[in-house]
């Protein structure tokens, strides 16, 4: 089965003001895990995920920033961290239901949840055949976990087959505990039209070095704008295509 491409979202503003913007974009060396929500914070510790870099395996969720990374499954090979076959912080803010907890006082609802996130853990030395196993199991084809298909069949809690759900219920969040080098791995960018331009500005206040330098890492061979277009949909037609 084929590797499925690890995919981060990137660019939003959040209340502690640290994110990829894109001046950070064209001199940042790394993506940086403090570039992450309170809510993403809290999840952590309350699941005990460690402080996380995050990634969807084949999915480029709109809700954190205009700029798509998509690297290679591989990328995170010899890195610490974990995956789940859903979105933590959706678990955690009760935005993925199962109907096995239907019925339960919010106490041992939220026990449920965190019973769930310790059974689904995996390591990063083994996500990826995780991962081969779920979709041989829930899907006909890779394509259709791509597409965000749901699920053929339920699982044991009843997650997979809730119509209460969306994607995020069965797409696979990977977390690294490192930052990760940005051209590691990388094989596109898609930016919108307006981060697109925000970058070629930055790139030209460059010295030659500053720019030789950016253009060896990243350069326009691997970005893509989306003009007039979401740069999530272009990401994934490209994955699925």
């Amino acid at each position: 089965m084929p590797d499925i491409p690890l995919v981060r979202t990137d660019g939003k503003v959040f209340s502690a003001g640290i994110t990829l913007s894109p001046e950070r974009f064209v001199h940042a060396e790394l993506l940086s895990r403090a570039s992450k929500s309170d809510h993403a914070r809290e999840t952590e510790k309350v699941y005990g995920l460690g402080d996380s870099l995050y990634f969807f395996a084949g999915y480029a969720c709109p809700g954190f920033g205009d700029v798509v990374f998509i690297f290679e499954a591989s990328c995170l090979d010899g890195v610490d961290g974990g995956a789940t076959p859903f979105d933590t912080g959706g678990l955690y803010g009760r935005k993925i239901f199962a109907r096995a907890w239907d019925g339960l006082d919010r106490a041992a609802e939220d026990e449920a949840r965190r019973e769930l996130v310790a059974q689904s853990q995996r390591s990063l030395s083994d996500w990826r055949s995780a991962l081969d196993e779920y979709l041989s199991e829930f899907f006909d084809t890779p394509r259709e976990y791509l597409r965000g298909d749901r699920p053929r069949k339920d699982d044991a809690s009843g997650r997979l087959g809730d119509a209460r759900n969306s994607r995020r219920a069965w797409t696979w969040e990977v977390r690294a505990h490192a930052d990760l080098p940005i051209g590691q791995g990388l094989r596109r960018i898609w930016a919108s039209a307006d981060y697109e331009e925000a970058i070629r500005q930055q790139v030209l206040t460059m010295n030659d070095d500053k720019r030789k330098s950016w253009n060896e890492r990243v350069g326009k061979r691997l970005v893509r704008v989306a003009p007039g277009e979401s740069p999530h949909a272009r990401a994934e037609a490209e994955l699925t295509s």
